[in-house]
């Protein structure tokens, strides 16, 4: 009967008012049990992905915090970042002319 195999009209020639009210009821009740699983398993779920998701570090997260570092380092060095710009022009402008010769 669980699987849908049920002689509905042997149970109406048993009683013919309480076999169908007995054979909807129980219909009914496995319904609601079987959604109420349903949904128990899927709102396990859900919690426990939320749960893993809160514990994870996103990647801009991660980002923005190299970035305060990298910005608190240029702090205390006293660096702006215009002297940066200008320290790296001058060292690719000495790479770029610095040829390697053979003695």
């Amino acid at each position: 009967m669980i699987l849908g195999d049920f002689d509905y009209f042997a149970m109406q020639d048993a009683n013919r008012i309480l076999g169908p009210v007995y054979f909807l009821a129980f219909v009914f009740f496995v319904f609601f049990i079987l959604m109420n699983m349903f949904v128990a398993i899927i709102s396990d779920t859900y919690a426990e992905i939320k749960e893993e998701m809160a514990n994870e570090t996103s990647d801009i997260e991660l980002g923005a915090f190299f970035k305060k570092g990298y910005e608190k380092v240029l702090n205390k060095l006293n660096l702006k970042k215009a002297q940066i710009v200008d320290i790296q022009k001058v060292l690719f402008f000495l790479f770029s002319n610095y040829k390697i010769t053979k003695t």
